[in-house]
């Protein structure tokens, strides 16, 4: 699809630097290395975007079952798209290759995305901020204790579980985890543990627990607060390790696989560092003749 574009926006692309008009709902895809295949992605672009000031970024993760345009279209009409209007921030919601959890390519797709963005639009990378909702509340999570070098803050949203392993990262983190009363009892008993162990690490970590809420109904009206918080924080740490920790050393070096793709023997200790030695993003550079840019349909 070929975007036509007014002389308005015409010099707001000019304005942005950027190949489409801000103030806008935008599909847009990038080619990824690993299967040689178009990824999609939606991004908010607000009308605060001046070309001149770094703004700041928030990546919204869906849940299962979900894709790229579940959280823009179908929480409460619109409400985070919103959100991102009234605070002046990017927003990208990627497809994180479906239902993944956000592990393997599906990391990789978040993060690429994210490096897509920066390429056409300046990015505060100071303040980048994930949030999600169930599945994507769970990968929030995750990729913020995984890479405390590069997410500012993250607000996990009614996750299932909450990754106690890596709770040590969350001394470089913030974390707000937010969770409906009412939700299934496995939620709750699948986050708590690893969400208290967080409160430790020194950072202003939040719990909330919403009286007579189910899991996903109070959503939408979350957006604005969840986002008023995640600006908030700016990186402040970059450390060139991330912990996690392991019941026995059989687990330690099962996890030492997982994270690095070693095959070495089991490491000793029950706390293991790994080292941040290449960048996570596997897929070519967004100036592709591939890439492309598209507005969402009937808009």
């Amino acid at each position: 699809m070929n975007l036509s574009v007014s002389r308005a926006a015409a010099l707001a692309v000019l304005l942005c630097g950027a190949r489409v008009p801000t103030g806008e709902d935008l599909r847009l895809t990038y080619r990824s290395s690993i299967d040689d295949k178009d990824q999609a992605y939606r991004l908010y672009v607000p009308s605060a975007c001046d070309g001149k000031t770094a703004l700041p970024l928030i990546v919204a993760l869906h849940g299962t079952s979900g894709t790229e345009a579940t959280l823009f279209d179908t929480y409460g009409d619109g409400a985070i798209k919103r959100a991102a209007e009234k605070h002046g921030v990017l927003l990208l919601s990627p497809l994180g290759r479906g239902t993944t959890e956000y592990y393997g390519i599906g990391e990789n797709d978040v993060l690429c995305a994210i490096a897509d963005v920066r390429s056409r639009y300046k990015v505060d990378p100071e303040r980048i901020s994930v949030t999600g909702h169930s599945m994507g509340g769970t990968g929030a999570a995750r990729l913020a204790l995984q890479h405390p070098d590069f997410f500012a803050a993250a607000a996990p949203l009614a996750p299932a579980f909450s990754h106690p392993y890596l709770a040590t990262n969350a001394g470089h983190v913030p974390l707000w985890w937010i969770l409906g009363g009412e939700d299934a009892p496995y939620y709750l008993k699948g986050v708590l543990p690893g969400a208290e162990r967080t409160l430790g690490q020194g950072r202003p970590h939040r719990i909330s627990i919403l009286p007579g809420r189910n899991h996903g109904d109070w959503v939408p009206e979350y957006f604005d607060p969840v986002f008023e918080w995640l600006l908030k924080h700016r990186l402040v740490a970059r450390p060139t390790h991330y912990v996690f920790s392991a019941l026995t050393p059989m687990h330690a070096a099962r996890m030492s696989r997982r994270s690095t793709g070693s095959r070495g023997p089991a490491p000793p200790e029950r706390s293991t560092s790994v080292s941040r030695t290449a960048t996570p993003c596997r897929s070519r550079p967004s100036t592709s003749p591939r890439s492309r840019s598209f507005r969402p349909r009937g808009r």
